[in-house]
């Protein structure tokens, strides 16, 4: 086989392994999907694939700084791919992740983009810390909701104190509150 034909099937090969790789599918909790997602990004940039080397990106990432094609240095052209590289992993991470499980948080940013209000994370350790807070403000609340243990819990004797009585638990004749300050 020619080594060029063999070069492009292996620029090929590592592109699809990136793009076709899903966390529903294979089964990872969010950890091991960053890191193997991460790793895998990694081995398109030692293999020198481009991904999301898209010249309509670059040009609106130019345009932003007051730039053309034309008026921007070769530093200012490299930089504007590396982050219309870097939105693109991103973007792939956010469509790759279990939409089962983060499907709403991806709404969120899409449906926040769409009004204008552009809070997409620019880079995949940034995407995972934005996955991890949205976890602990939005689902762990619900998670937890149908038990006790891990819970800070409040007593009351009946009467609503702060306004945050849902959801309520009684245990052995006593009724609990969450306590949503300290979850």
């Amino acid at each position: 086989m020619d080594t060029s034909r063999k070069k492009e099937w292996t620029a090929i090969d590592t592109k699809a392994a990136v793009i076709g790789y899903h966390q529903e599918r294979d089964n990872l909790n969010d950890i091991d999907f960053y890191r193997e997602f991460a790793g895998r990004i990694q081995g398109l940039k030692t293999a020198r694939v481009s991904i999301g080397r898209d010249e309509c990106v670059v040009d609106e990432i130019l345009k932003e700084q007051g730039l053309t094609q034309v008026a921007a240095t070769q530093a200012q052209k490299e930089a504007a791919v590396s982050r219309a590289e870097e939105q693109a992993v991103v973007m792939l991470y956010l469509r790759n992740i279990n939409q089962s499980w983060h499907g709403s948080m991806v709404r969120y940013l899409e449906d926040a983009y769409a009004t204008g209000n552009d809070i997409y994370p620019t880079l995949l350790p940034d995407v995972y810390r934005f996955l991890d807070d949205w976890k602990m403000q939005h689902h762990m609340r619900g998670k937890f909701a149908s038990r006790t243990e891990g819970m800070t819990m409040a007593m009351t004797d009946g009467e609503e104190k702060s306004g945050k009585r849902d959801p309520q638990f009684v245990i052995q004749g006593r009724e609990h509150i969450l306590c949503w300050d300290c979850n």
